[in-house]
């Protein structure tokens, strides 16, 4: 280690070519499983590369794995978390998202929590305004600012909606193998 460079990974961690022990080797080859089955999980939130048929792909391979691990080992697994993602992708593409932004438009008015209804009418009156204004001159609406670092626009991978064949994608499980 080199103590003024803190960061210096290359010298911070073991070489590829280790030479271990047949039991670490083995240990080793479950942490590599375990690794790879996370990758699955984990790249379609933070590769923006990855088109969302590539996403739900992903998902998909993460979903059958652990529920393999799940079925030899009767273990708790998050495969609830991909149901719920391709689930919401199905229902995107049933459905627009006018509802989300109207709820999202009224919201945004002011920073009361409860009002009554004479007051809700006023305010879905103001979103539909906001809303008929945003779909004539789209250029004025930023998305979100802020807190959402990961929206649409922040992809370079294709995240259309309409463009994913779930059951294709679902079908299509990436081989294990080929993740390195």
């Amino acid at each position: 280690m080199n103590p003024a460079d803190k960061q210096n990974v290359p010298k911070a961690l073991p070489n590829d070519n280790l030479s271990l022990a047949p039991s670490q080797e083995k240990h080793y080859q479950y942490v590599l499983f375990i690794a790879k089955t996370l990758d699955f999980f984990l790249l379609p939130f933070i590769t923006v590369d990855l088109s969302l048929a590539e996403q739900v792909r992903s998902l998909s391979a993460y979903a059958h794995i652990t529920a393999a691990m799940y079925l030899k080992h009767k273990l708790e697994f998050i495969t609830t978390i991909i149901k719920n993602i391709i689930i919401t992708v199905a229902c995107l593409q049933l459905t627009d998202n006018r509802l989300e932004k109207n709820f999202s438009n009224v919201r945004i008015q002011d920073h009361s929590h409860n009002f009554d209804l004479l007051q809700l009418a006023q305010k879905l009156s103001v979103a539909a305004e906001i809303s008929a204004i945003l779909e004539h001159y789209p250029h004025l609406d930023h998305g979100a600012l802020g807190i959402d670092h990961v929206n649409p626009k922040s992809w370079n991978g294709n995240v259309m909606v309409g463009s994913v064949d779930i059951i294709r994608e679902w079908k299509e499980v990436p081989d294990l193998e080929d993740k390195t």
